[in-house]
């Protein structure tokens, strides 16, 4: 397999190069609505009335994944931090194909050791650990965010 995943000087990089480009809140509120409301809600507040687990056969083998492979950078109850996301109150579906993604060097955000590790994973490892994070609930860290105007804030 190619060398895929980006560094983390890239992923720097490529975000301090999109934070300096000229805010657009009008296009970014109609990009959104266009691509994302429709799972992350109108206000970006998610949906909890879909919430979606596995079938809880193999969520005891996904906390033991979790604790061993995982929890030292997403933290012991999966809220993350400013640089890590939380994996908590997702969807086992969504869990399941991010999951994938990732081992599948599928997504742009991550470094290499990430999509080497997660490579490693089989489908069972993937669906119990996706069962096992899909039951945890909780808020997550707090990520910047950005303003109406296009500003980046704490």
């Amino acid at each position: 397999m190619a060398e895929t995943g980006a560094s983390q000087e890239t992923v720097d990089r490529e975000t301090q190069a999109a934070l300096s480009l000229d805010a657009h809140p009008t296009r970014g509120a109609s990009q959104f609505g266009r691509f994302c409301a429709s799972c992350h809600g109108l206000q970006a507040q998610g949906d909890a009335g879909r919430a979606q687990t596995g079938d809880g056969a193999q969520q005891a083998r996904g906390r033991d994944i979790f604790r061993e492979q995982c929890a030292a950078c997403h933290r012991g109850d999966a809220h993350g931090d400013d640089y890590v996301p939380s994996l908590r109150n997702q969807h086992y579906p969504y869990l399941v194909n991010q999951l994938h993604k990732l081992g599948e060097g599928r997504r742009h955000n991550v470094g290499a050791d990430l999509v080497r590790f997660l490579g490693n994973f089989d489908d069972r490892d993937i669906r119990a650990t996706a069962d096992y994070l899909s039951r945890l609930q909780g808020t997550g860290a707090v990520h910047k965010i950005m303003r109406d105007d296009g500003v980046v804030v704490d």
